[in-house]
This record gives structure tokens, C-alpha cells and sequence, in this order.
């Protein structure tokens, strides 16, 4: 024998090749833990070997279990990840009685913990347990945070409540399987009963308590903490801007700062999402700067989360600059820039940056196809939806249910309900997003019906209701013409306790006034124990709706003593009251409002004081607020035209129109009826035949009764009556009330009682409780001398019930209304006023007027 050497792993992994070990220079015989060298080859004997539970066992493992080396052969069987072989062997070992020592026991639980070997470590730990074996520090410490990975807290505090000595560590360690759990309280005892802390155990609980939303108890600790890292710091704002508190998020970054700790990626990453929560664009482009200053530039972690701040900001410009400059972009970066033009509604740009995204490789995951469907439905792209769907198929996101309710929702926002549909029922599995995006289509495109057996089958199929899904349902009762549905939803919006939730609350009040119910609607509103912007302006608007426009205006003073700042809406509905009441000097007393308030430059508030000025005859300020809009859409040209039209100036109404269609603005079917009416007030005849036939022609639009009902007035005051009758009988469906209406007003002018009474029994059938009918009728054979005629229609009226309401007309005088009814002489001033009266009739007697009193025999009862 030349050398004696130790065994070691190197020699094993040899040996575990071959049975005979044959060496270049020499040969190898292992015997127990040394190596000797020889020069002959030596054979391991193989029959010797007497334990046959485990196949595939190298000759030499077999010489040494033969031997008794049950340390080194339990060592091979680890060594080759052989765990369960070697639990087997302990096991078999102890049956027949062999001790062993705490080496084994210690080998083989550290391998079967760190292999994750739950079984294994059990059976390990009852044997130390039974042998009198306990475990030291380190490798309680490893049990017990493997306990706490699986979730079996009672085994690690069993081990814990067992180790004769103890680390801050094992302490910690245990304390994080609590609070991981759910039981903080058994954290905290355990937290306050520790004889020494670290700044790990202070991290622990304070991370924990923000976990579970205790972010006051965190911050308490924060502050009583001796020392703290980085880590520390970090864990708090990113707690503070996780649940919402982005000043306090940005407050500790700035303590941060102070205290001198170094800014990381992630550090920057969570102040900045606070700031693009909060909005807070100032703080956030200051913490850019600083950033740079870091040297986190070209970090792409900072970068994704700036672009995601300004984007959020509304500062599109600046994301998409601080996109262009990074040199490097993962999915993430693509998913901010992207989702950033989709929630501004730049649909045209979110596809252009999908494209170059695939372009670059960089493969895309479920929130870029959420992001990019979203785009799709901003620009109602329906063509690209289903090529982004065709994509979503071949990159293996087809069954991922956030990608599918993104496509319902996109089909539902481009009208392609039977695609949505489609989709809807071939999902596999489904959840509230899509039922409730399935469910709000149906509502949004008039499928009330249809809506509601969806939310019927969704309370089948055991999904629970959450309050989207009742707004949903109660915007498919306003489009259905009972009330019943709408009052069995608001029962079991009750029954389920969501009466109290604002975003139903204010389902209940847009769906109550949809149907005229004022009454609920003010009662469901009066009821909320909490009131926002959008409750007050659905009443406000459903007011407005109903016709009460003193309501809606008392309403919104009461807004505004409850300290509510009214938006672009609330000023819109305002406004159509003060139109609807012809009250110019109070709507030109809002308008100074919004000019206060900076909204004048919004183009949805432009347009309702574009039709103020024009309903209340004020076209010069219609005008001027026109001209100086920067932007206009279809409503703002409308609103134009239909203004030029009521005050009778046509020709101006043609001409704006002709610049509408010249600026690339496409009409609508109320852009016509403005356009035809402007035609009829200035008698316009050939070029109303023009727009009218043009509506099908050149702008493929089928004309409704009211466009019909236009011209039919269009030749009836020109006193083309046969021409009217004409359009009529050549009627694609049944003409109604309107058209009817329009026919018997001009045979009432031009006295044609033929046509007039056949418009007027065709209204009677249609309205019999109208009284305007049977008065325009009776007024028509009054004008004949058909007295006969007229005493019938008097009876009539009589037999059926029929009353005609009493006029009434209103003036504003110093910013006072004053209402004037039919023989009521209930004004303070009633008796000035009958004087001005009689003066003004003999001015106009002196003057030659000289009444048709024909038509006022039927007026006054």
C-alpha cells in the first residue's frame, strides 16, 4: 500500500459506473472511507450484498451496506437524490434494531427538506422524535419554514415549541408562516414575546399588517422601528399606493430621501404608480428628474412605470417620448404605451403600436390583447377586432377568460351583438365581467328583452350579482316599455342589500326616469345615504326629460349649496331647461359660470349653449359661441342649423350645412330633420326636395316619420296639399300622429276641409283624447260656415271626456319668470296688466287690425 487517501464524492460518482475500477496507473479499493491503492483490479463482490428493495444500486452502496457503512450508504443514496430509498433504509434499519447516529438523521432530513419531501421529512422527524434525536438551530429553523410553505402551521410550531435553543431567525421565520396564513393575532403574541428583534422581524410585521389592509398598525411600527433598510422603506410605499394612499406613499419616499437610503428600481417603480393613481403629474415628472439623476434612465423597469404615470396623466406626449428613448422594451413597456392610448380613446393608435410590437418580437400576453380590444372599441373597429380575435387564436389565448370577455365587450361596442353572442356562449367558463359586458350589450343597443332573460339565466347558473350586474339589468328596464321589470330588479337590489351602493343608486334614478317615474327617481335619490356628480345629474337630466324644467334648475341650486361642483353634464341639462323655459337671461347668467369654472372649451357644453342661444331666439350669441369653438362635432353643426331653423332663417341653415359637409362632418337623421325644417320655415320647397331625396341617395339613410312629416309641413304651407297627400299614401309604413298632425295644420291655413277632416279622423283614431285635433277640425268648419259641424265636434269632445288645457305663455322680466294661464287672474299685477292690454287693442284697432275671430270659436270654452 503506497497512499492512503480520504473517500470522497468524486471517487463515488467512479465507482457508481462500473463494478471493476480501472484506472490508467493504478487501482482503486474502497474500504469503509479511505482509498487504497494497489496494482492489481479488485472485484467487488456482488452476492454479498443482502438488501433488495433498491434496484439500481451501485456495488460498491451494496458493499458498504453489507459492511454496516450505513452512514456513507445513506450519504450515496442522497448524494443520487435517492430520497425515498433512503427513508426506506432507515426504516428498515430501525426494524431490525440498528442504532444510528445523529449524522444520518441530520443528512437525511436536510435532503428530504431541501428536495421539498413532505412525507419523507414526517417520517424522519417520528424517528429523531422516537430515538431521542432533536434537530439544532439551523435545521429547525428549515423545518419549520418548510412547514410553512405547505401550510401545516401546527407541525412547524410543534417544532419551534420543541427546540431547546432558538435564533431571531427561527422567531421570524414562524412569525411569516402566521401572518401568511391569516393569523395575525398569533403573530403579534408571537412578535411581542420575542427577547430580541432584528430589522427582519420588524419588516415581517410590518409587511404583514399592510398586507392584510392594517396600514395604520404598519405605520405605527414603521415609526417605532430602531434601525431600517431598504426593504422597509420600499415594503410602505409600495403598500401605501397598492391600497390608495398615494400621499402617504409619496410622503414616505420623500423620509426616504431624507434618511439618506439608496433609491432603487422598484423604489422609484411604486412612488410613481401612486403618483399616476393620484394624478399628480407635477410630483411625478420631479420624480423622473430624479430618476435620471440615479442613473435609472434606461432602467426598463423605471421606464414601464413612467410611461404608465404620464399616461395616466394625460400626458400621452411625454409617455410615448420616454417610450421612444428606451433602448430596450419588454412586454410590459409595450402593454403601458399601448394601454395608455386605448383609455384616451386613440383606437387608431393602440393598433399602429401592436402592429411594430409584433414587428420587434416581443410576444404579447393577456393585457396587451385586454388594452389592444379596448382601442378597437374606442374607434368601434370591428374589422380589426376580428383580426386582433384571429390573433388572440394562434398565440394560445383563446380560452384565457380576461382575453374573452375584452372580445365580448369590443363586439358588443361595435355592434356586432350576434358575434358577442357567439363568443359568449362558447366560452367554457365565464365570470361576472362577461355576463355583465353581455348582459350591458344587450341593454346599450335597445335589447331589453333579451337582456334580462341573460341576467335570469346568470342568477341560474349561481353567479353572484355584484353591482355592475344590476346597472346592467336596470338600463335594459329603461329601454322596455313596462315598469314592471325595472320594479322587480329595484325588490331584489333591496332583498340583496345593494340599495345603499352609489353606482346602483344611480341606476335606480337614470332607469325611474327613463319611464317618467320622477316620483321614485327624487325618492331613490333622497335615500342614498351617499351622493355624487352623476346622481345629481340624472335627475337634474330626467327633470329636463320630463319637461320640469323650474325643477331641474332649483335641483342644481341645490347642487351647488351642497358644495357638489357641477361638470360638462350638469351644465348641458341646465342648460336645455333654461331652452326649454326660453330663459335667456338665466342661461346667460350659467354661461358665466362656465367661463368661472374653465369649461368653455368643452365641446359638449359648446353645443348646449349653442342651442340655448338658438331656442331662445338669441342667434347673434348661438353664433359667437359657434364661431369660437375650437372643435365642433356632429351635435355643435346640429345644434347650428336646427337654431338658424327655428328662428326662420334658411337659407343661412342651407349654407352651414353645405360647410358641415365641406369640413368632413357626416349628418345624422336629426341634422336632416333641422335641415327640412329650415326649408319649411323659410319656404324653401325645391331645395327641401333636394336634402330630402338626398338622404337616401347620397347619404344611404332611410327617412323616418319625422322627416316625412317635415316635408309633408314643407308642402302643406306652400299649399301643396295634393302633393302632401300623395307623400303620404306612397308612406313605407303607417303614418302617425306627426304626420297627421302636419297634414291637418296646413288644411287648416289653406282651408281645405276635404283633406282636414280625413287628417283629423285618421289623428282621432290615433289620439282620441287629443284635444288639439278636434279644435284645429272645428276651426276648419267654422272658417266653411259649417256651424252644424262644429257643434257636433263641441259635443263630441263633450261625450268623450276630451278637454283642452288652457294656454299658457311665460316672460322673463328682470330675472323673475312670470306665468300667464288662460283666465287667471291670480298675477299681483293683474290689474296693469289688463290696462296695457286695453290700450294695446285700440292702438291696433286705430291701426286697421282687424281679427279672424272663425278661429277662435272653439279656443275658449
Amino acid at each position: 500500500m503506497k497512499k492512503i487517501h480520504h473517500f470522497t464524492l468524486k471517487g463515488m460518482r467512479l465507482l457508481k459506473q462500473t463494478n471493476t475500477v480501472n484506472t490508467r496507473h493504478h487501482n482503486l479499493i474502497l474500504t469503509g472511507t479511505m482509498i487504497t491503492h494497489s496494482n492489481k483490479p479488485v472485484k467487488i463482490p456482488a452476492q454479498a450484498f443482502s438488501c433488495s428493495n433498491f434496484d439500481g444500486i451501485n456495488e460498491y452502496a451494496k458493499v458498504l451496506y453489507n459492511q454496516g457503512k450505513f452512514k456513507e450508504f445513506i450519504d450515496i443514496l442522497c448524494n443520487e437524490r435517492r430520497f425515498k430509498d433512503a427513508v426506506d433504509t432507515l426504516v428498515l434499519l430501525e426494524q431490525r434494531g440498528v442504532g444510528l447516529d445523529s449524522h444520518i438523521y441530520e443528512r437525511l432530513l436536510w435532503d428530504c427538506i431541501h428536495k421539498k419531501a413532505l412525507t419523507e421529512v414526517n417520517i424522519v422527524r417520528a424517528s429523531m422524535n422516537k430515538n431521542g434525536f432533536e434537530p439544532g438551530v439551523f435545521l429547525g429553523n428549515r423545518l419549520i419554514d418548510m412547514y410553512v410553505k405547505f401550510g401545516n402551521l401546527c407541525d412547524a410550531r410543534q417544532v419551534f415549541d420543541k427546540m431547546l435553543i432558538r435564533d431571531v431567525s427561527s422567531w421570524n421565520t414562524l412569525i411569516t408562516g402566521y401572518i401568511r396564513l391569516g393569523y395575525f393575532k398569533e403573530a403579534e403574541d408571537l412578535f411581542e414575546a420575542m427577547p430580541e428583534r432584528d430589522v427582519v422581524s420588524w419588516n415581517v410585521m410590518t409587511v404583514g399588517f399592510a398586507k392584510c389592509e392594517r396600514l395604520e398598525d404598519a405605520r405605527q411600527l414603521f415609526d417605532k422601528m430602531p434601525e431600517r433598510d431598504e426593504f422597509t422603506w420600499n415594503s410602505m410605499i409600495s403598500a401605501y399606493a397598492r391600497h390608495g394612499y398615494n400621499h402617504e406613499a409619496i410622503d414616505i419616499f420623500c423620509g426616504m430621501q431624507r434618511a439618506g437610503m439608496k433609491l432603487s428600481n422598484f423604489t422609484f417603480a411604486s412612488v410613481l404608480s401612486a403618483c399616476a393613481s393620484e394624478r399628480a403629474v407635477d410630483q411625478g415628472q420631479w420624480l423622473h428628474g430624479l430618476s435620471f439623476v440615479a442613473g435609472f434612465e434606461s432602467n426598463i423597469f423605471v421606464s414601464s412605470a413612467l410611461i404608465d404615470m404620464y399616461a395616466k396623466c394625460g400626458r400621452l406626449k411625454n409617455a410615448r417620448q420616454v417610450f421612444d428613448r428606451m433602448t430596450e422594451r419588454d412586454c410590459v413597456s409595450w402593454n403601458a404605451m399601448i394601454t395608455g392610448y386605448a383609455c384616451h380613446g386613440y383606437g387608431e393608435e393602440v393598433l399602429h403600436l401592436f402592429w411594430q410590437m409584433n414587428h420587434a418580437g416581443v410576444k404579447p400576453n393577456e393585457f396587451t390583447f385586454v388594452s389592444l380590444l379596448g382601442g378597437c372599441s374606442c374607434v368601434s373597429a370591428a374589422e380589426q377586432g376580428k383580426q386582433i380575435h384571429a390573433h388572440v387564436m394562434r398565440t394560445g389565448f383563446g380560452l384565457n377568460i380576461f382575453v374573452q370577455s375584452a372580445l365580448v365587450d369590443t363586439y358588443v361596442k361595435c355592434g356586432r351583438i350576434e358575434d358577442a353572442r357567439q363568443l359568449f356562449d362558447k366560452m367554457t367558463e365565464k365570470d361576472q365581467v362577461s355576463w355583465n359586458g353581455m348582459i350591458s350589450g344587450y341593454a346599450r343597443h335597445g335589447f331589453g328583452g333579451a337582456a334580462l332573460k341573460l341576467f335570469g339565466e346568470m342568477q341560474a347558473a349561481g353567479m353572484n350579482l355584484d353591482e355592475f350586474t344590476f346597472t346592467s339589468a336596470l338600463g335594459a328596464c329603461a329601454v322596455l316599455p313596462a315598469m314592471e321589470d325595472g320594479k322587480k330588479i329595484h325588490g331584489h337590489i333591496i332583498k340583496m342589500g345593494f340599495e345603499s351602493t352609489i353606482f346602483v343608486g344611480n341606476g335606480l334614478i337614470h332607469m325611474y326616469t327613463k319611464k317618467g317615474s320622477m316620483d321614485e327617481a327624487k325618492s331613490v335619490f333622497s335615500q342614498m345615504p351617499q351622493i355624487d356628480e352623476v346622481s345629481w345629474n340624472a335627475l337634474i337630466g330626467g327633470y329636463v326629460q320630463d319637461g320640469q324644467g323650474e325643477e331641474s334648475l332649483n335641483l342644481f341650486s341645490q347642487m351647488q349649496q351642497a358644495g357638489e361642483k357641477p361638470n360638462e353634464f350638469t351644465f348641458a341639462n341646465v342648460l336645455r331647461s333654461c331652452a326649454c323655459l326660453a330663459s335667456l337671461a338665466l342661461g346667460r347668467k350659467i354661461h358665466g359660470n362656465i367661463i368661472q369654472i374653465g369649461l368653455e372649451s368643452n365641446i359638449y357644453v359648446g353645443s348646449a349653449l349653442v342651442d340655448m342661444y338658438g331656442k331662445c331666439g338669441s342667434l347673434d350669441n348661438a353664433c359667437q359661441v359657434f364661431d369660437m369653438m375650437s372643435e365642433r362635432d356632429l351635435v355643435t353643426w346640429t345644434a347650428m342649423i336646427s337654431g338658424y331653423a327655428q328662428n326662420g332663417h334658411g337659407r343661412e341653415a342651407i349654407q352651414l350645412f353645405e360647410q358641415m359637409l365641406l369640413a368632413g362632418t357626416k349628418p345624422d337623421e336629426v341634422t336632416f330633420i333641422g335641415v327640412l325644417s329650415a326649408c319649411s320655415h323659410a319656404g324653401l320647397v325645391d331645395e327641401g326636395c333636394h336634402y330630402f331625396y338626398s338622404m337616401s341617395k347620397d347619404h344611404h339613410m332611410k327617412p323616418k316619420a319625422d322627416h316625412f312629416a317635415c316635408m309633408i309641413d314643407l308642402l302643406g304651407r306652400a299649399g301643396r296639399l295634393g302633393e302632401a297627400g300623395d307623400l303620404i299614401d306612397k308612406l313605407p309604413f303607417k303614418p302617425d300622429a306627426t304626420i297627421w298632425g302636419a297634414l291637418l295644420s296646413a288644411c287648416r291655413v289653406h282651408g281645405n276641409l276635404q283633406l282636414g277632416k280625413h287628417a283629423a279622423e285618421s289623428l282621432i283614431k290615433l289620439e282620441p283624447q287629443n284635444a288639439a285635433t278636434y279644435v284645429q277640425l272645428s276651426n276648419i268648419y267654422a272658417a266653411a260656415g259649417r256651424w252644424e259641424d262644429v257643434a257636433r265636434i263641441r259635443k263630441m269632445m263633450k261625450d268623450l271626456g276630451v278637454k283642452k288645457k288652457p294656454g299658457c305663455s311665460w316672460i322673463e322680466v328682470k330675472k323673475n319668470m312670470h306665468a300667464f294661464v288662460v283666465g287667471d287672474r291670480s298675477h299681483p299685477q293683474v290689474k296693469e296688466i289688463y290696462a296695457l292690454l286695453e290700450e294695446l287693442l285700440m292702438q291696433m284697432k286705430v291701426a286697421g287690425y282687424v281679427p279672424n275671430k272663425n278661429l277662435m270659436l272653439l279656443d275658449a270654452d
